[in-house]
């Protein structure tokens, strides 16, 4: 974990947003590409947030993101070391199953987000972790109206049929059901 040692007036307010906000940024670091160096890219992406805090105008926390996004994308590109042993942390990332119908229902699902396309999965992965669909725009580089499509693909790719998914607001405490429009 970084120690970074405050410079400016909004020391108080950088130190909220980064305790809010560091466990569920290198959460989705590392499930986005279990592969990376998840804290390396954490603090790198806080790094520059404290760097520019005081300029940034637009909401911080997509803002974040889409530092983390980049250095992702950027890792993806460099050549990378040997897969390393399982231990004890890669079992936060499976899923616990009881039986052979759970994990036919696991492995189901599992596949239907694999064929889903990338964008659809990326605005997936960052609904999970609690972004707001604005939030998720200003990450994915799209309109809120895209981000509401690709929730909505994602739901009936999990659905496998027209039926009713619905999906949390964190935004707004509300629950959305997608085929009836309305809040994402």
């Amino acid at each position: 974990m970084i120690r970074i040692r405050p410079r400016h007036p909004d020391d108080h307010e950088f130190s909220a947003f980064y305790k809010a906000n560091y466990n569920r940024l290198r959460s989705w670091v590392r499930a986005t590409n279990p592969g990376s160096e998840y804290d390396q890219i954490t603090d790198e992406a806080f790094t520059q947030m404290w760097r520019y805090w005081g300029r940034i105008t637009v909401d911080r926390r997509a803002y974040l993101f889409t530092i983390a996004r980049n250095e992702l994308i950027q890792n993806q590109n460099r050549p990378s070391a040997m897969p390393v042993e399982p231990d004890d942390s890669h079992r936060l990332t499976t899923v616990p199953v009881e039986g052979v119908d759970d994990w036919q229902r696991w492995a189901d699902v599992r596949d239907r987000i694999a064929g889903m396309p990338r964008h659809v999965r990326e605005a997936l992965s960052l609904k999970i972790y609690g972004l707001t669909r604005s939030e998720i725009a200003r990450v994915m580089g799209c309109s809120p109206h895209s981000v509401s499509n690709y929730l909505w693909t994602a739901g009936r790719h999990l659905d496998g049929d027209a039926g009713a998914t619905q999906f949390p607001d964190p935004g707004s405490g509300d629950v959305v059901d997608p085929n009836h429009g309305g809040g994402w």
